[in-house]
């Protein structure tokens, strides 16, 4: 990966984080918090881009529900310089999941612990809605950053676009260090089970992984 000019930019892009919250709710979880569970990935990195798949799973009534999700991240920047400027513009298209029903989503929120290293100093999404996402939004909350999707379509395996999350802020860590982005610490889902009303259920992940990098320069 090449140092950038200007206001330097790394583009991460992560697949699947709303999704495993809105199936995790979809088939009955209701209001219970559950743990979960993140496998070892598959993949890692390539060239100028981590591409890490892992799966996700999260215990329900009717058994522990898995989904398989796919981050990558392409960095623009390697060997940035503590001071730097830098811009993260994340995507987390949604996850399919298995299901005995298709679920209708209503709504996502996950959340990320954001990496040391990295001095976030905003958030937003862009654009803030599109045809499927009546709604979303990403904010910064103390070391995290809090990412919600609000919309009304069934989970039925069509792809369906969402917001980009853009995450603007600077390089602080030392040199030689690196930045490390890792998986969703908790995702917080709402969605409607046909006979079962809406549900809502939220997923802890006490374990978490490596999506993505930025290298620090000597």
């Amino acid at each position: 990966m090449r140092r950038g000019t200007g206001g330097s930019v790394s583009r991460v892009v992560l697949a699947g984080a709303a999704a495993v919250a809105t199936a995790l709710a979809a088939v009955g979880c209701g209001a219970d918090a559950g743990s979960g569970a993140i496998a070892p990935p598959t993949t890692q990195r390539v060239g100028n881009t981590d591409a890490y798949s892992y799966t996700l799973s999260c215990p329900s009534p009717l058994g522990d529900l898995t989904t398989s999700v796919t981050y990558t991240v392409t960095d623009s920047i390697e060997d940035a310089r503590p001071g730097d400027p830098i811009t993260y513009r994340i995507t987390a298209p949604i996850a399919q999941v298995k299901a005995p029903i298709t679920p209708t989503f209503i709504s996502s929120t996950s959340t990320f612990t954001l990496p040391e290293g990295f001095k976030a100093t905003s958030a937003s999404t862009d654009p803030a809605k599109n045809e499927n996402f009546s709604s979303s939004s990403a904010r910064l909350q103390g070391n995290n950053l809090v990412v919600s999707l609000n919309g009304d379509f069934p989970i039925d395996g069509s792809n369906r676009p969402t917001p980009t999350i853009v995450v603007v802020g600077t390089v602080t860590g030392p040199p030689k260090s690196t930045i490390v982005w890792m998986t969703p610490t908790s995702v917080v889902g709402k969605a409607n089970a046909g006979f079962f009303g809406d549900r809502d259920s939220t997923c802890s992940f006490p374990t978490t992984g490596p999506i993505g990098r930025t290298d620090i320069a000597p």
